[in-house]
């Protein structure tokens, strides 16, 4: 679809939706109003967990397109300890990741052409080579070799520079476990970006830590009985249930939602994602 027909594809659905509308102007109950694409959000009378979660959540939306990749932690050496260290197939495998994330990284930014108008070049430029960018004749061209994160500055007087490497701009999330930080931190991208958060750390099973499900029911069957019930809420001794871990996730999903660029994220469990639609699979 060209961009016009997609703008009057848009206002004709503006036009249906303001059919059926109608306006809420009455004060006195509580309501949430969206304007323009989530560019404007009017709240009246909303508390509790709607103005934790659902607010920050519809003001984090938008209409961009961008790829979102969810690896789990590469393979460790030792028992089931938070602390465990990658092994050699989990750096082969971040070596593989980290050759996988590039290649997908700038085919996004060149599909999207974030870096073709000659104004967003200059920028970049000032930004890598700390150069007035008047002094600077910067093209589409100039890019002479974008897969490799530089950039070829061309100067008024015909002198060239080549810009060093800059920062791929992808959002890296990874929980705080010592495996998960090791698999992102990926050895051919420069300067990323990693954001470390205990939200993204698997299931707290507390006393049972360590233990598989077959283990925690014949160590403690009038236990495993009451998870069998009840699943989603009932709490492992000493730890959290699945709705603890649900609730601690939705600040980190809305951070997600929030970014425009590409995102990274590392887990030690994928448990909480639709695997079929949101994980791929890389063969070393």
């Amino acid at each position: 679809m060209s961009f016009d027909d997609a703008i009057v594809d848009l206002r004709m659905r503006v036009q249906k939706y303001e059919e059926q509308y109608e306006t809420v102007d009455d004060d006195e109950v509580s309501y949430i109003k969206v304007f323009n694409l989530s560019s404007k959000v009017l709240a009246n009378n909303i508390y509790g967990r709607l103005s934790k979660t659902i607010i920050p959540a519809l003001m984090s939306w938008h209409i961009g397109t961008r790829p979102i990749w969810i690896c789990r932690a590469g393979e460790t050496v030792g028992s089931k300890t938070r602390g465990d260290s990658l092994g050699t197939s989990g750096f082969e495998f971040r070596q593989k990741l980290g050759e996988y994330v590039e290649n997908q990284a700038v085919k996004f930014m060149k599909d999207f052409r974030q870096f073709e108008s000659t104004d967003s070049l200059v920028s970049l430029a000032e930004s890598v080579c700390g150069e007035y960018p008047g002094d600077l004749k910067v093209t589409r061209n100039s890019v002479a070799t974008f897969g490799r994160k530089s950039v070829m500055l061309v100067r008024h007087d015909g002198t060239r520079k080549r810009a060093g490497a800059f920062k791929v701009p992808i959002k890296v999330m990874t929980s705080t476990m010592k495996r998960a930080i090791q698999t992102v931190s990926l050895q051919n991208l420069v300067d990323l970006d990693i954001e470390e958060t205990s939200n993204l750390n698997p299931l707290d099973k507390g006393d049972y830590s360590g233990m598989d499900l077959k283990d925690i029911k014949e160590k403690d069957p009038k236990w495993y009985k009451l998870l069998e019930k009840d699943p989603f809420s009932t709490r492992f001794h000493g730890g959290e249930s699945y709705m603890d871990l649900i609730k601690r996730l939705e600040s980190s999903v809305i951070d997600m939602e929030q970014q425009v660029g590409q995102i990274l994220l590392s887990l030690p469990v994928l448990s909480f994602f639709d695997r079929k639609r949101y994980i791929i699979h890389i063969s070393f």
